[in-house]
């Protein structure tokens, strides 16, 4: 075990980029997911490339990147899409051997994958290298086979343009991460939905440099929920933002609070009191915000009535909440 430890270290040292490419060939494993092992590879400052229908092979790979810092940028491969077959892959990888297509149309003629394989290519968006945009691919692949009894050719349509949150989700949806902005960026850019002003919200960066026992308030994107059995009810959850990791703890009695915000939502924005011991941290949380589109309230804890016995009550809000956000894979460990 020791020798194994030491290799490891020195491989993600020196090595980072055969390091997570040896990782991400041997998921699922472990505690962390595929998108936050990538986001991890981004951090390292290693290029990320989308999966491609001509460059990419069943596994990822790592590819020369003369232009970058680092020496190797790593190649998404098909194991991590949603929906596609091993043996599908295989035989598209193959037949690529001797054969370079040059459009969508002309890889479907061959048929190489049956149809549900085909659809999940698609959804992946590994056609764009054709020019050829996901929801377009997806609308040619749900065509097949029928396509190929339709004497008139079809003339193209012209889809309207994803938003960044619709990329974001179709690329969780199939393949569990994105290679464009983090969930958490894009968020924030774009669909702010709290009344609270982003400039008061510390992120994972800043939390490093923050004193112990700053009261903070923080968001991220829900990573994993852990309620160990011997942690007497107490909740930790991960947050990730674009720079890091966040930790929260939530007693009993918040939990019992915001059960509704902390079970459900994928987003979450916290405020609570950093507790740092050398360069480990974590923030016991004291409220939270709900969505609540442009506008925004916090749940407080009314503790006038709380002597101790029992969950504190809380202030009911009835607030409208929004669903229109992307979904993504979450792990709990209860």
């Amino acid at each position: 075990f020791a020798l194994l430890t030491y290799v490891s270290c020195y491989l993600k040292c020196h090595h980072p980029d055969a390091f997570f490419v040896s990782l991400l060939n041997s998921m699922p494993m472990g505690f962390y997911s595929t998108h936050s092992i990538i986001q991890q590879v981004k951090k390292e400052g290693i290029e990320i490339r989308r999966i491609c229908i001509l460059k990419s092979q069943c596994d990822h790979t790592l590819e020369k990147s003369p232009e970058s810092r680092r020496p190797f940028a790593m190649r998404l491969g098909f194991r991590i899409i949603r929906g596609l077959s091993k043996t599908g892959a295989e035989r598209l990888v193959e037949r690529r051997k001797n054969r370079v297509w040059k459009s969508m149309d002309e890889f479907m003629t061959e048929r190489i994958v049956d149809r549900a394989d085909l659809v999940a290519l698609a959804a992946a968006d590994v056609f764009r290298v054709f020019g050829v945009d996901r929801r377009q691919a997806i609308w040619k692949s749900q065509a097949i086979p029928l396509s190929f009894c339709i004497e008139e050719r079809e003339e193209t349509l012209q889809f309207e343009a994803e938003s960044p949150k619709q990329r974001l989700d179709a690329d969780f949806k199939s393949y569990e991460t994105s290679v464009y902005s983090h969930p958490v960026s894009v968020m924030m850019l774009h669909y702010w939905e709290y009344s609270l002003n982003q400039n008061v919200i510390s992120d994972s960066r800043k939390i490093r440099s923050t004193s112990h026992r700053t009261s903070v308030k923080v968001f991220g994107l829900v990573i994993s929920r852990q309620a160990p059995p011997t942690a007497h009810g107490m909740v930790f959850i991960t947050l990730e933002d674009a720079h890091g990791f966040l930790n929260l703890a939530i007693n009993p009695q918040v939990y019992k609070a915001y059960a509704h915000l902390l079970d459900t939502e994928i987003f979450l924005l916290a405020e609570g009191l950093l507790q740092r011991t050398n360069e480990a941290h974590s923030i016991t949380v004291s409220g939270l915000y709900e969505r609540v589109g442009m506008g925004a309230a916090v749940y407080e804890l009314d503790t006038s009535e709380y002597a101790g016995n029992g969950p504190a009550p809380k202030k009911k809000l009835k607030n409208k909440r929004s669903s229109d956000i992307p979904r993504f894979s979450i792990r709990d460990f209860h």
